[in-house]
């Protein structure tokens, strides 16, 4: 084994330009792979850790016409979901009175000016930052007394701060809302699972309590086709238009079955008052066993993998017959270690780890890039809703591509090698 790997090291030292190239090579293909993964892997991962991801909820009052719908045209089938997403307003601020979620918010957007410019809204309430994991820059969230009260209170994001302020601290600052002014109380760094609530998630970064929409002239955005754009505001909010979505914490099995009961309570007697509204029932989804629906994967994202490893694949190819090249300009010395006792099998197993040796050196390469790379990957593409980073399942996709990159390309050049009778490769020795 010694003599095997001396002969394998005095190989790698031959044709140092090729086995450079080599290495060059099955890095680009294995950095390649690694972001395609990374790439998919982000979108595939909760944006929240495991304990928030069982205990939230999303809450969906299912219209039986909506759902009718929905099984008579595929096409329409993610949109009609996203629709029975949202409910009433009426029927959120209802929920919102049950006793049995650890915390529960409502959540409803409107496009209004904020200091004479046009911004996106969310109305929500206080536990919305916790549900959904916002981390503060500066100061917190709107107190209790204050969400109860109605006081005009706001927490906005850290770039609306310096765009509308110039400053990364702006609370206790003023913010004028349709000429309203609201108070600052917080600037948020981040919110982990923005992503999960809607399609306005990326242009939010101003927040108010969830009863400032009755002091303002903004019209929230309404889902599917009930009210009418004509409407007046008051009658919409009164309306059986969608215009809210609601999430609630439900840590505990017993939570769960008393909520879901208090629930289906509610609906019966909505039923029963003769309120003009479809048939409907109650589902509440787990997002940590409905993550796929409630969080679809980007086809680009869907597809990183694959053009990641057909990458991978052209570059193995390439490696190949790198190898086959240098393997057969090595023919002579070949033929005189054949000539003098060596077996076949010595011979291909030098030259296939040889490849191997190559490919866990490209492999190396190309995970310490693919390991700078996906930072500055966040960095240039701000816009992007999730975070690529090398975590462990990437590092092992990584160093299994390694192996299996190398063995796969010396595989066929280190048979030809050994195959070759000793008498067709001696000649003059260079």
């Amino acid at each position: 084994m010694r003599l095997l790997l001396r002969d394998v090291w005095l190989g790698l030292l031959r044709d140092k330009a090729v086995n450079a190239l080599l290495i060059a090579t099955m890095a680009f293909g294995i950095a390649i792979a690694v972001f395609g993964y990374a790439a998919n892997d982000a979108f595939q991962r909760s944006p929240l850790d495991d304990r928030a991801a069982q205990s939230l909820h999303l809450v969906e009052l299912l219209d039986d016409q909506v759902l009718a719908a929905r099984n008579a045209n595929e096409e329409l089938q993610w949109t009609l979901d996203y629709l029975n997403r949202h409910m009433a307003y009426r029927d959120a601020l209802a929920l919102l009175h049950s006793p049995y979620p650890s915390q529960q918010t409502a959540i409803l957007h409107a496009r209004t000016q904020v200091n004479d410019l046009q911004r996106t809204v969310r109305f929500c309430n206080r536990d919305f930052f916790t549900l959904f994991e916002g981390h503060f820059a500066h100061g917190d969230r709107w107190s209790l007394p204050a969400e109860q009260q109605r006081r005009h209170e706001s927490v906005i994001s850290l770039a609306a701060s310096r765009r509308l302020f110039g400053v990364d601290n702006s609370v206790g600052r003023m913010l004028r809302i349709e000429g309203v002014p609201f108070r600052v109380v917080g600037v948020l760094q981040t919110v982990k699972g923005g992503r999960l609530i809607d399609a306005y998630a990326k242009q939010v970064q101003v927040y108010l309590p969830l009863g400032a929409i009755h002091d303002l002239v903004a019209r929230p955005f309404v889902f599917g086709p009930r009210g009418s754009l004509e409407q007046p505001r008051a009658q919409l909010l009164a309306s059986d238009s969608r215009l809210a979505s609601v999430w609630v914490s439900l840590p505990r099995a017993d939570q769960r079955v008393a909520y879901r009961r208090w629930v289906d309570n509610y609906l019966h007697h909505q039923q029963s008052t003769q309120r003009q509204a479809p048939p409907r029932r109650a589902r509440i989804r787990c997002l940590a066993l409905a993550q796929r629906a409630l969080l679809p994967i980007p086809t680009a994202a869907r597809s990183a993998p694959i053009i990641g490893l057909i990458v991978l694949l052209a570059t193995m190819l390439t490696a190949t017959r790198l190898l086959l090249a240098r393997f057969f300009a090595d023919a002579q010395l070949v033929g005189i270690r054949r000539a003098i006792g060596a077996t076949r099998g010595r011979v291909f197993w030098q030259h296939l780890l040889e490849a191997e040796t190559v490919g866990i050196i490209g492999g190396l390469l190309g995970t310490v890039v693919a390991a700078v790379g996906l930072p500055l990957l966040n960095v240039a593409m701000p816009s992007l809703e999730v975070r690529m980073t090398m975590n462990l399942q990437t590092l092992g996709v990584a160093v299994a591509a390694a192996l299996a990159s190398g063995v796969l390309a010396g595989l066929y050049p280190a048979w030809q090698a050994s195959r070759q009778p000793p008498a067709a490769l001696l000649g003059p020795v260079r």
